[in-house]
C-alpha cells in the first residue's frame, strides 16, 4: 500500500492510497480515496484491469460527489 493522495472539494477530510487487489484472473492496481463530508463518509476507487498504467480517481468526479451526497441527505 502506498499513499496517493487526492484533495476533494466540498469535504472536510480525504486520505487515499493506492494497492492492488488479487483475485482469480490475477493481480491489478486500485487507487481508493475515502472522503469524509460531516458524518458521511464515501469511497471511490479506480482501477485498471488491462493493468496498462497507474489508475487514479478523477479529480473532477470525485469533487461533485459531496454536493450529490448533501442533496440526497437533503432528501
Amino acid at each position: 500500500m502506498k499513499a496517493a493522495p487526492l484533495t476533494v472539494r466540498g469535504g472536510d477530510e480525504t486520505v487515499g492510497w493506492t494497492t492492488v487487489a488479487t483475485g482469480e484472473h490475477g493481480a491489478s492496481p486500485v487507487h481508493l480515496v475515502v472522503l469524509r463530508k460531516g458524518a458521511t463518509v464515501a469511497r471511490f476507487m479506480a482501477f485498471d484491469l488491462a493493468d496498462r498504467k497507474p489508475p487514479r480517481v478523477p479529480g473532477a468526479v470525485a469533487d461533485k460527489q459531496p454536493a450529490k451526497v448533501a442533496q440526497v441527505l437533503a432528501g
